[in-house]
């Protein structure tokens, strides 16, 4: 019995006497005849006896009943810890004081018998060490025995190296899958079936510790060589790439796995549709979503919805944010502003005016949709459109047999501007009448800037002056700084630029301040021609606080100052040279380049925020 304990205990004989141990060693023997199994003896004899080593390793890695007790101490401390943490953290921390634990055992016991006063071990005893060193994550030690069994001429199975490997992957450990590959070389033991399950692993495990660049590119040498990458390690590539919003590949790989007839896990699908809602992917978020939705059941969060709204809505496609919407509602989500322009602009882009003003009335009649913001779509689609004119005329006569509450200033406005935008601003300018007038609503002050933002991209200076003028007539309406600011920068684009100053003078004279855009393309305008007046535009705009950017004041400092006009030394106060329509009348034809001169492209000279829709 005091045998027995000690064995149990896992104590050394070496601390009993020596009558002890000869007890000890009677009974042992006593008990291998009567039950036809040996009692397992102490470290003395440990080294001397395969059998004895082996199951002291598989003592040592998976203890059982019988060395709980001499391990009660250590799984007291694990349980209070769980106690104290409650959580899977707890847990994990106790297992991995265990494993080190048991990783500091099982080194100093494989220095013992493979150490200089140790033997010549056998194939199974390595193996007990390899696959021991692997369950408690002791890799270097796991490459270490690979290492000393080739030194010994021990020949190392497939499945060993793959046991070190899947312990490498598992803990993120890419270092050491390139040694167990620089060991299989060394032992020429990487080729064929081989080389494709190292490289399977690597792709896995350099996919799954972010080196995804590396993981592609050994997929697609083994792709052209014709070996098959197995399932795992298309799942970690493809989270890999969509980690890093590569979509277009993570559904290149996805394609070719299912190609092969592989059926990947809910969450790679998961992955790819978060990165497809991300990059607004459609083709993408459209196969995540089936295969999440229909094939595996999930239950897609609110933040996946939302993704998949802004993809059907950049995309057109109805049929996806309807089945988005519906699934919202079935989990019990209320529908909100953001959830239905995303249904509207879906309809919108796919022509579907009726449908879209349905939509549009019954978000007013919930509070929604009442701001020019959910209707810039309408404006879009119909620039876009190949026939701006035939597109929104087709909008208008939805809008006139559609529900009340979608009629109104803002969506005439949009479909307005989307003409004069396309480039009908003389149809822009008769809708201006005849539509508002049909549908018995009143004009704004947007309705005329719509007009004149589409005079200023056509370069239309005279329709801007007759709607400029109507929008003067009206006497409900006061003209805003917008309209002003609109017949600045076209009369900018005209050979004749002299009304620009005229209209500046207007706005100044209405208490208006122009806006930082205004004086940047007077500034570049003027100084394209070598006109001074660029120089006091600069400073007027210092002088109110504007901010000069570095790529305006180079621009107006490469084109130099005439050499035939420079500024009035009258100090340095600003407005020295008057920018009114009067100034330097004497030197008018000077200031102001002839029709015949070269005009400078639109976007150089007003920048690109003029043609933001």
């Amino acid at each position: 019995m005091k045998l027995q304990l000690f064995r149990h205990l896992g104590l050394s004989l070496r601390q009993a006497t020596d009558t002890a141990a000869a007890r000890a060693y009677r009974g042992s023997v006593a008990h291998t005849r009567k039950y036809g199994t040996p009692i397992v003896r102490g470290d003395v004899e440990d080294w001397q006896s395969r059998q004895t080593l082996e199951d002291k390793v598989q003592q040592i890695v998976d203890p059982g009943a019988h060395a709980r007790i001499q391990r009660s101490k250590e799984a007291a401390q694990a349980e209070r810890l769980q106690r104290q943490r409650g959580s899977e953290a707890g847990v994990r921390q106790g297992r991995a004081q265990q494993w080190a634990a048991a990783l500091k055992e099982l080194s100093a016991l494989y220095e013992r018998v493979h150490g200089p006063q140790g033997r010549r071990m056998t194939a199974s005893e390595y193996s007990a060490f390899l696959e021991g060193f692997c369950e408690v994550q002791g890799l270097q030690a796991s490459i270490s025995v690979l290492r000393d069994m080739r030194a010994a001429g021990v020949r190392v199975a497939a499945a060993q190296y793959a046991m070190v490997l899947r312990t490498a992957r598992k803990g993120f450990a890419t270092r050491a899958m390139y040694e167990v590959e620089a060991e299989m070389e060394a032992a020429e033991a990487l080729e064929g079936e081989n080389k494709a399950a190292v490289q399977n692993n690597l792709v896995a495990g350099l996919a799954a510790t972010g080196q995804t660049e590396h993981a592609y590119a050994m997929y697609l040498e083994m792709r052209g060589r014709g070996v098959s990458v197995q399932r795992m390690g298309l799942q970690e590539l493809v989270a890999g790439l969509a980690a890093i919003d590569e979509v277009w590949l993570a559904l290149e790989v996805l394609h070719a796995g299912t190609a092969e007839g592989m059926a990947f896990a809910p969450e790679t699908y998961a992955a790819l549709l978060r990165a497809a809602g991300r990059r607004m992917h459609h083709a993408a978020y459209s196969m995540s979503y089936k295969q999440l939705t229909e094939v595996a059941g999930a239950r897609l969060t609110e933040g996946d919805c939302l993704g998949g709204l802004d993809v059907a809505a950049r995309s057109g496609d109805v049929d996806l944010a309807t089945n988005i919407l519906q699934r919202l509602q079935r989990h019990g989500y209320t529908l909100r502003e953001q959830h239905l322009e995303a249904l509207l602009e879906a309809l919108v882009r796919r022509g579907q005016w009726a449908r879209a003003f349905v939509a549009l009335a019954t978000m007013r009649r919930g509070g929604m949709g009442r701001g020019a913001a959910p209707l810039r779509v309408m404006t879009r689609t119909v620039v876009a459109a190949e026939d701006s004119e035939a597109e929104a005329n087709a909008a208008f006569e939805a809008l006139v047999a559609a529900p009340a509450e979608a009629a109104d200033a803002c969506v005439l406005d949009a479909l307005v501007a989307g003409l004069a935008l396309g480039g009908n601003v003389e149809a822009a300018e008769e809708r201006l009448s005849t539509w508002y007038e049909r549908l018995r609503v009143e004009r704004t002050e947007a309705s005329y800037v719509a007009v004149l933002r589409g005079c200023t991209h056509r370069r239309n200076k005279t329709v801007a002056e007759r709607v400029l003028a109507q929008l003067l007539d009206d006497e409900a309406l006061a003209a805003p700084r917008e309209a002003y600011e609109q017949m600045v920068l076209v009369a900018l684009l005209q050979p004749n630029y002299e009304d620009a100053f005229v209209y500046l003078e207007a706005m100044k004279a209405h208490s208006m301040l122009p806006s930082w855009r205004t004086y940047a393309a007077l500034a570049r305008r003027c100084a394209r021609v070598r006109d001074p007046r660029a120089q006091v535009a600069v400073r007027e705009m210092r002088t109110l606080g504007y901010v000069v950017t570095p790529a305006l004041l180079n621009f107006v400092d490469s084109h130099g100052r005439s050499a035939r006009y420079m500024p009035q030394a009258k100090g340095d106060e600003a407005g020295a040279v008057e920018m009114g329509a009067n100034a330097d009348a004497g030197n008018a034809a000077a200031d102001t380049p002839a029709d015949s001169d070269e005009l400078a492209d639109l976007r150089d000279l007003l920048g690109t925020d003029t043609f933001t829709v």
